[in-house]
């Protein structure tokens, strides 16, 4: 009995998204705010391979800014939280090119980085910047007044990702989401199985 495994890549299509018409406040990402703001999403298994999210530049950020995939770990959408190390890391995108207007910008996974998800399981995907300061950063498009997605948002300070940050008008809430477009391309194994079958034979 033998095997074969076939792998086949589709066409790209949306994973997961949530409108920017639903965002109503700017969360800052830079090296003096949170360093990444993250979504949580359930995968249909798909190669990973963009985001778009929308933001925009507030005074003059320098350096390179990045898209993240992370595990989870908890209940999806309540007490669940991004876990463990990074999954995969999109090319870099040179911060001084963010428009000061608010807009999309998209990150794209190229290579390696193409992380094929597991069916069913959580990720987060993440706005990374850990350049500029308090008063140069990305403000990152989040809706904190009336949150619909499955999944929700997180902040990363430091090592540590929290469900609230303090922001321009206050604390957000607990159960912010951020704007996004999550891209990839579905993924199907098929193995097919060769029995051995007998043609012909002869008795001695």
């Amino acid at each position: 009995i033998s095997s074969s495994t076939t792998t086949t890549i589709g066409a790209e299509r949306t994973i997961d998204s949530y409108a920017l018409a639903n965002a109503d406040q700017f969360n800052y990402i830079s090296s003096g705010d949170n360093l990444a703001i993250g979504q949580s999403f359930r995968s249909a298994g798909d190669k990973l391979t963009r985001v778009t999210f929308y933001g925009r530049a507030v005074g003059s950020p320098t350096g390179n800014t990045t898209a993240q995939l992370y595990g989870h770990t908890g209940t999806f959408g309540t007490t669940g939280l991004p876990s463990g190390s990074v999954l995969a890391t999109s090319d870099v995108i040179d911060s001084t090119t963010i428009s000061a207007v608010e807009g999309p910008v998209t990150f794209t996974f190229s290579g390696d980085q193409q992380y094929v998800m597991t069916s069913g399981s959580v990720y987060v995907i993440a706005w990374s910047y850990t350049g500029g300061s308090t008063s140069n950063h990305i403000g990152v498009d989040v809706d904190i007044s009336s949150p619909t997605a499955a999944g929700r948002a997180y902040y990363l300070k430091g090592s540590t990702w929290f469900t609230t940050t303090q922001d321009p008008i206050g604390t957000s809430g607990a159960t912010d989401d951020m704007s996004f477009i999550l891209s990839g391309s579905a993924v199907t194994i098929t193995t097919t199985t060769i029995r051995p079958q007998l043609i012909a034979s002869y008795s001695f």
